[in-house]
């Protein structure tokens, strides 16, 4: 993974928030690259999560695996109007997946 990173290869992140069966939240974070993607675990929630916060535990959790924040050049989460102001926050390209909005 080193080599890939200091090789200036491109970087995007997937990320979500999510509660467990025992009503424990979590932040699982995906980080792709062109031909496959890693995932780097989870982070537990603690208490609320507005964006400055989740910015913040997105950053530290990457820093663990040699990313920088300011070196990803996109990111995808849901519609949730928190991760529409991680968003805004972040420099990298946003996509919004709507799929928690698709029933048949």
């Amino acid at each position: 993974m080193a080599n890939k990173i200091n090789n200036g290869t491109r970087f995007s992140i997937s990320f979500d928030e999510w509660t467990s069966l025992q009503n424990r939240r979590y932040m699982n974070i995906n980080i792709h690259e062109n031909l496959e993607f890693f995932n780097i675990g989870l982070c537990r929630v603690f208490g609320s999560l507005p964006a400055d916060k989740c910015v913040y535990m997105l950053n530290s959790k990457l820093m663990q695996f040699g990313f920088e924040l300011n070196k990803i050049v996109g990111l995808t989460t849901d519609g949730a109007a928190v991760m529409v102001k991680v968003g805004k926050l972040l420099k990298a390209d946003h996509q919004l997946y709507m799929a928690h909005g698709v029933f048949n």
